[in-house]
């Protein structure tokens, strides 16, 4: 929102700026933390996810595919933004307010909370929901939501990241449960996880209960950790996807 009065109205509210300090720092140390252990959205998405691998189990299970594919890159992700900027600053419109699920459900809430009942905009919050559902698991958090790519624009190379250490890694074979549990359906081991990944640590969570903890996260530069390259393992079973299946 900070950015987006900027944009509009060509002026520096100082208030404004000092109140974007918290989730501005929040992200220069923890990336897109926001995104998963607090929006809105995304609880709402989990309690979804939840109800559906309890009592839809087929079409949650063709919702998570086992075998991860390449990761999205991150120039699609930087150009829907792109496009957003530049389609607000021409037409003057507050586009990020429109299109900000946290701010949109948080809106709401107070509404109903205050008597007011519940407004159009939730037209768009369902519309989202049942398109992820039916056609595109998390789509919007991976492409669309100008809140999570705001708050990627000020990570870097010291901003907490995700490191795999493949002399750990005793996943084998193309099916990775690091992949399989990740709610974008990103594959976690590879480097170029990012600007996508939120850092909700489902990945790391279960690579410590069921691997050698080869996934961790890690502050500081990325080269100076090493971070390892995009893994191929060509082996053919997996004791940590067993148990990960078995729990499906």
């Amino acid at each position: 929102m900070a950015l987006q009065t900027i944009l509009l109205t060509k002026e520096f509210y100082i208030p404004l700026l000092f109140a974007a300090l918290v989730p501005i720092a929040l992200a220069l140390l923890f990336g897109r933390v926001f995104c998963s252990w607090a929006c809105p959205y995304n609880t709402i998405m989990e309690w979804i996810d939840a109800l559906e691998k309890r009592f839809f189990r087929k079409h949650w299970r063709k919702a998570h595919p086992l075998s991860p594919g390449s990761n999205p890159r991150p120039w699609i992700y930087w150009s829907v933004f792109t496009g957003f900027l530049i389609l607000l600053m021409v037409t003057g419109l507050p586009i990020f307010g429109y299109l900000s699920m946290p701010g949109i459900i948080s809106t709401q809430l107070i509404q109903v909370l205050s008597g007011l009942g519940l407004g159009l905009e939730m037209l768009l919050v369902g519309m989202v929901i049942l398109l992820e559902v039916i056609f595109a698991r998390r789509f919007w958090c991976k492409y669309v939501c100008p809140v999570g790519a705001t708050l990627s624009l000020f990570r870097t190379r010291r901003t907490m990241h995700l490191h795999h250490n493949s002399a750990l890694c005793d996943c084998k074979g193309d099916a990775q449960p690091c992949h399989y549990i990740c709610p974008l359906h990103l594959s976690p081991k590879r480097t170029d996880v990012y600007p996508y990944c939120f850092n909700c640590g489902l990945c790391t969570q279960v690579c410590e209960k069921t691997g050698n903890m080869a996934l961790t996260f890690q502050l500081g530069s990325p080269s100076s950790v090493g971070n390892n390259p995009a893994m191929e393992l060509p082996c053919e079973d997996c004791p940590v996807l067993t148990e990960t299946n078995k729990n499906a």
